[in-house]
C-alpha cells in the first residue's frame, strides 16, 4: 500500500511538470527576427549531364569562401505550440581562371578560361514546434522543444567564360526534425539558445544547427550574438551539392 501511494505521488508529480504548466498553457506571441550572418562556404558542387561533370571545389575553384548572409523569420506561438516561417538568402560571386578543362553539364572549358560563377538561392523554411518541457519561475527558466519542419530551396548556379554560359536549375523539398534548448536567466533577460536538425539519407544529408546568446535590453526587444552551421549533400536536377556553410551571425528580434 505504502509503495502504491509513493507511486502515485511521484507520478502525479512527473505529471504535473511536463503537462501543467500555466506559464505556457495560455501565452500568446507573435513577432519577426532578422539575422545577418558572415559563413564561410567549404566543399564542392557537381554539374551532370548523363555523364559525370567536373568536381568543382568552392575554394580552390570558384574563389569563393566569407560571405555575408541574411536570414530570417516570422512566427507565432500560442501556448506549447509554435509556427514559423523562415528565409536564408544566398548570392555569391567567384571569379578564377580554370585550372583544368572544366564539365559543367553540356559545356566544356577549356583549362585557363576565367570563369565567372554566380551561386544564388533562397531556403525557404516552415516549422512547426512543441514544447516538451517547460520549467519557468521568476529568476530562471528552461525548455525543451520537438520540432518538424520543410526545407525548400530554389535558386541557380551559373558558370560563365570564354564566350560560354552554363547553368543548373537549384529546386529540391526536404522535410527535417530536430529538438530545441532554451535556458533563460533574471527573468529571460539574458538567455541561452541552441537548436539542431537535419534529415540524414543514404547518400544525401541536410543539417542545420545554431547555437546564441541574447539580451533583451527593452520589452518586446531581443537582441542575440551567435553560429550557425549549415550543410547540405543534396543531388537534384543533375547538380550535386555537397557543402557546408558556418560562422557567426548577429540578430534583432521584435515580438509581442
Amino acid at each position: 500500500m505504502r509503495k502504491t501511494i509513493v507511486s502515485s505521488v511521484c507520478l502525479f508529480l512527473l505529471l504535473s511538470v511536463l503537462y501543467w504548466q500555466p506559464s505556457t498553457c495560455t501565452a500568446f506571441e507573435i513577432g519577426a527576427r532578422g539575422n545577418f550572418w558572415i559563413a564561410d562556404i567549404t566543399g564542392n558542387l557537381q554539374g551532370n549531364n548523363g555523364a559525370s561533370g567536373t568536381v568543382l571545389d568552392f575554394s580552390d575553384d570558384l574563389d569563393m569562401g566569407f560571405h555575408g548572409v541574411p536570414f530570417g523569420e516570422a512566427f507565432a506561438g500560442l501556448g506549447r505550440h509554435r509556427f514559423t516561417l523562415g528565409v536564408t538568402y544566398y548570392d555569391q560571386e567567384g571569379s578564377k581562371d580554370a585550372g583544368k578543362d572544366v564539365v559543367f553539364g553540356k559545356t566544356t572549358f577549356p583549362a585557363g578560361t576565367e570563369l565567372s560563377t554566380n551561386f544564388q538561392w533562397a531556403m525557404l523554411e516552415m516549422e512547426y514546434a512543441f514544447t516538451l518541457l517547460d520549467l519557468e519561475n521568476v529568476l530562471a527558466g528552461f525548455s525543451v522543444d520537438a520540432f518538424l519542419a520543410g526545407r525548400y530551396q530554389t535558386g541557380q548556379i551559373s558558370i560563365e567564360g570564354g564566350g560560354q554560359r552554363a547553368t543548373r536549375a537549384i529546386s529540391w523539398f526536404r522535410p527535417m526534425g530536430g529538438v530545441g534548448l532554451h535556458l533563460g536567466f533574471l527573468a529571460d533577460i539574458l538567455e541561452f539558445r541552441m537548436k539542431a536538425g537535419g534529415i540524414l539519407l543514404s547518400e544525401e544529408h541536410m543539417i542545420d544547427a545554431l547555437g546564441e546568446l541574447s539580451l533583451t535590453p527593452f520589452p518586446f526587444m531581443d537582441i542575440a550574438v551567435g553560429y550557425r552551421y549549415l550543410s547540405i549533400k543534396v543531388d537534384s536536377n543533375g547538380l550535386e551539392q555537397d557543402y557546408d556553410l558556418m560562422g557567426p551571425y548577429a540578430g534583432l528580434t521584435l515580438s509581442f
